[in-house]
């Protein structure tokens, strides 16, 4: 079912979804009404499920795949200059702990490289509400991974041809901060 299909490009934003088709980099935007999306937490899982269903069946774009990308609104990101261990193991517990979300509903995601630690965090609910109304559309999601990783920031921009190569290019990386793969940190 999914073979062929195109890979569409979704960015998460706190109050926006912006979904972009190849080839040309088709553009459409969902606002999300303030009384279900409040800040992080989603209002009422089963209405944002069926608005953006609605939004894809008026779309009328079938089978696809999705790389979904969560803007630097939702993903709360921090790096932390490699010291020792128990300091470095503090520093990234307290990171986690002072995140504004319900401890049970944040993801973490954290990558070591040689000198540092790179965390990330975003609330599970919002993202998954999302991909519960793409499987409910046909959609198969590929990743969720925050957009800072592709090496830009768009700052409230529409992405552009150059950002969405990036994207599409970085699938390695993205795998690397999947956050649909809970399992333990990675190594860049």
């Amino acid at each position: 079912m999914f073979f062929g299909s195109p890979t569409v490009i979704v960015r998460a934003k706190r109050s926006v979804l912006e979904l972009y088709f190849p080839p040309k980099n088709q553009f459409y935007k969902l606002e999300l009404p303030q009384n279900i999306v409040s800040f992080l937490d989603v209002v009422n899982e089963d209405y944002i499920v069926k608005y953006i269903l609605d939004f894809l069946i008026k779309l009328n774009k079938k089978s696809a795949n999705v790389d979904l990308v969560m803007d630097s609104e939702v993903v709360f990101v921090k790096t932390i200059a490699k010291t020792n261990e128990e300091a470095d193991k503090i520093s990234i517990e307290e990171f986690f702990a002072n995140i504004p979300i319900d401890p049970v509903n944040i993801v973490r995601k954290t990558l070591f490289s040689n000198n540092q630690h790179f965390l990330y965090a975003t609330n599970r609910v919002y993202y998954s509400t999302i991909i519960r109304a793409f499987a409910k559309y046909g959609w198969r999601v590929n990743y969720v991974a925050p957009l800072n990783i592709f090496g830009f920031n768009a700052h409230n921009q529409v992405l552009g041809d150059e950002n969405l190569k990036l994207i599409r290019n970085g699938k390695k990386m993205a795998e690397k901060i999947n956050f649909l793969d809970i399992d333990k940190p990675k190594t860049g």
